[in-house]
């Protein structure tokens, strides 16, 4: 259950008793803190009425019944939903009869998960009528109650409408158990006064006796309207509309049904396309002419319209008996994708969205329905087109409207464009002369521009805004489903930085970052910017590889070679790194117009940054999805356990200990010249690839030449193979390239 029907409980409690008083029952049950939007469990719904009535000294029956008045009136000054509730019917058997439209809107786009309950009202011989309600939580009916009485007194004028229960039971609807319970409305009409004899005319007066229509006539003209035996004068013609008129005023308004429907059946299938009639037993007696062009077969007589289509929602099951229950939900069919043509196989499927109705006389139901369509891809996907949607069906200007929405906006051109346009139109400029001199300083501008720019961002989108194809300040956003993240941090960082001067402190870093900067070069990834000791590095964008696992993780190892060359201020000793891991999407998009950045977002950050805080020192470790991408190529893992991970939970984790594949030239970029070789993010993607820049570019699979691929599958070499012993931590001391 939703949580904002427990803040209608603790808005009832402090508005009727006080604050204090909610308190006590709120420590009494353990609850902290109350979210409209987060799902309770209903037991802990029970316990707050329980602990409200101990609390008030009422029966929880009566607890129950008040707050369900009171959620009414919360409703009705709520702004969000006043309106909504307040437009749905002009009286108690409409309300109750389409209520469940507004708690399905609710379910598309309010609360996904809403398991909404379900009303139906029938009015009774002798007046009364009896208010079904279904629901998968037991024991509230007496909340919806005080709802019904709230909605009686609030919105239609009935303050003393007495709603009893007659009776509640189970029953099973596609495998759940529901709660059907009936409570009995007395009729809502006015009694007369039984003082006074009924009156003998209308207008229950004698004045003007003689121009008024009496009883016996007004009863006798009705008959004949619904017979049809109605003579053709203009006095008889105008008694008739009086009598109509009077049978509004004094609220003996009936309905008049024709003896044929002047519609011919043809024109019915046409103007109804998507409609299918059905009888007990699931046969289709007929159905609209779409529905017959993408079935052909279910106009036969032996067709069953569950052989064609599965009932999606409600989820009940698909038999009239079961629909005629729950006659007021909205229906969705969908169709079965081994019954549809061959062009629908790879596609989406069709639903169909509309209303179930019973028609007693014949013993049949009729599905009257809409495709259900929200967006113009929808309509594409599915091979469909806008004729084949009837013109009176708001379908078509649902979908006009969603696609002009999510158009982009025409292009237009800047003000001062268009003026200079005019400028050069009237006066003719000509274009200055440049010398090599000048051509040469212009060149050495843009190259710096150019550095400036790959310096802050990714080199392929600064090469967009540098060439002028893209305007600073646009939204450069993109969305990867597969990414490997990697954290690095400097252990007993912070006790360096107490105890040795700032200087020092800076130059051990830059050494450190300097080596780390040139690793992305080796292995193609992108840095993210680094704040204090804190490194991190991204495999897969800004463009998708599919070795960013492999990447990383050679990256990592080749960060734990390097970090040997750099001494601690403090021990002089090799400074100790500890390196975390992890695999997943992320988000990332340009923040920021004086100085832009190139940001990333996403949980995998998080959780590769627990992988490395929750590390070992001098030690790689990488999470289960990182592991399962590596394990197959070469890589050495080893199982360290389950560990508690901050604000995740216990998590299986690994340790990396080397790559049985690669040198220890191929890791730290000191190897031989790869030939037809360009990196794919630019050598990180924000640094601009330089073959002076002293490193060599590792070889992967997705950016060796065929050539070279298959030279290396011949020779499969495994000599001088980089692998991190788990017994002996010392690592070999490399000349700084």
């Amino acid at each position: 259950m939703y949580g904002h029907f427990n803040i209608c409980l603790q808005k009832f409690i402090i508005s009727e008793h006080g604050e204090g008083v909610w308190n006590k029952i709120k420590n009494k049950v353990g609850l902290l803190k109350l979210d409209a939007h987060t799902i309770y469990d209903e037991f802990q719904t029970t316990q707050l009425f329980e602990a409200a009535a101990n609390e008030l000294g009422f029966k929880k029956e009566a607890v129950m019944e008040m707050v369900g008045e009171f959620y009414i009136t919360y409703i009705v000054e709520n702004v969000t939903y006043k309106d909504r509730v307040k437009s749905l019917a002009g009286n108690f058997f409409d309300f109750f009869n389409n209520i469940d439209s507004l708690l399905a809107y609710m379910k598309t786009n309010v609360f996904a998960d809403l398991d909404a309950p379900s009303f139906r009202i029938e009015k009774l011989a002798d007046g009364n009528m009896e208010l079904h309600y279904y629901t998968s939580r037991f024991g509230m009916y007496h909340v919806v109650m005080g709802m019904a009485k709230a909605v009686a007194r609030n919105f239609f004028g009935m303050p003393s409408l007495d709603i009893s229960l007659k009776e509640t039971q189970s029953e099973v609807e596609a495998g759940r158990t529901l709660q059907h319970t009936v409570f009995l409305v007395p009729s809502t009409k006015k009694k007369r006064k039984q003082k006074e004899a009924p009156p003998v005319y209308v207008a229950q007066t004698k004045k003007g006796q003689e121009k008024q229509i009496d009883k016996k006539t007004l009863d006798a003209i009705m008959a004949n309207i619904k017979t049809g035996n109605v003579k053709k004068s203009r006095k008889r013609w105008a008694m008739i509309k009086t009598a109509m008129a009077m049978g509004v005023l004094i609220d003996r308004f009936e309905p008049i049904f024709p003896d044929r429907t002047w519609v011919t059946p043809e024109v019915f299938c046409l103007a109804f396309p998507y409609h299918i009639v059905f009888d007990e037993e699931l046969s289709v007696k007929h159905a609209g002419l779409e529905i017959q062009r993408l079935f052909p077969p279910i106009r036969l007589a032996e067709a069953k319209i569950n052989q064609y289509f599965d009932l999606t929602f409600p989820p009940i099951d698909f038999a009239t008996i079961s629909i005629r229950k729950f006659k007021n939900q909205l229906y969705i069919l969908q169709t079965k994708d081994t019954m549809m043509p061959p062009a629908w196989k790879n596609g989406p499927m069709l639903e169909l969205r509309g209303q179930m109705v019973w028609m007693q006389t014949l013993n049949c139901m009729v599905f009257l329905a809409s495709p259900n369509f929200k967006t113009l891809p929808d309509v594409i996907q599915r091979h469909m087109y806008f004729a084949d949607i009837a013109l009176h069906d708001v379908t078509r200007d649902f979908v006009w409207s969603n696609s002009v929405k999510d158009a982009p906006p025409p292009p237009q051109t800047p003000p001062k464009i268009e003026k200079k346009k005019t400028e050069m139109m009237v006066v003719p400029v000509q274009k200055p002369q440049m010398d090599d001199r000048n051509k040469a300083e212009l060149d050495a501008l843009r190259q710096s521009q150019h550095m400036t720019m790959c310096a802050m961002l990714p080199s392929c989108i600064a090469n967009k805004w540098v060439d002028n194809r893209s305007k600073m300040g646009e939204y450069e956003t993109g969305v990867y489903e597969e990414t490997t993240v990697l954290f690095a941090d400097i252990v007993l960082f912070s006790l360096i930085v107490q105890q040795c001067r700032p200087v020092e402190v800076v130059q051990m870093l830059n050494n450190l970052y300097k080596a780390f900067d040139k690793l992305t070069i080796v292995h193609d990834v992108f840095k993210v910017e680094y704040i204090g000791d804190a490194y991190c590095a991204i495999g897969g964008l800004p463009t998708a590889t599919a070795s960013h696992a492999d990447r990383i993780c050679n990256m990592s190892l080749a960060m734990l070679i390097l970090s040997q060359q750099i001494a601690s201020p403090i021990t002089k000793e090799p400074v100790v790194m500890r390196i975390g891991v992890h695999t997943g999407p992320v988000v990332t998009g340009i923040i920021g117009q004086k100085i832009p950045r190139y940001c990333v977002f996403g949980s995998t950050l998080t959780i590769a940054s627990r992988m490395e805080s929750h590390g070992l020192p001098g030690r790689i470790q990488i999470s289960p999805a990182t592991q399962t991408l590596v394990a197959s190529r070469g890589f050495v893992c080893e199982e360290r356990g389950e560990i508690d991970v901050k604000g995740i939970g216990l998590m299986y984790v690994y340790l990396l200990e080397g790559n049985d594949n690669v040198t220890l030239d191929d890791l730290i970029g000191t190897g031989p010249h790869k030939a037809n070789y360009r990196p794919i993010n630019g050598g990180g993607g924000n640094f601009l690839y330089n073959d002076s820049d002293g490193v060599q570019p590792m070889a992967y699979p997705d950016t060796m030449s065929h050539d070279t691929k298959q030279k290396r599958e011949k020779t499969g070499s495994k000599s001088n193979l980089y692998r991190q012993s788990t017994k002996n931590r010392g690592l070999p001391k490399v000349e700084s390239s």
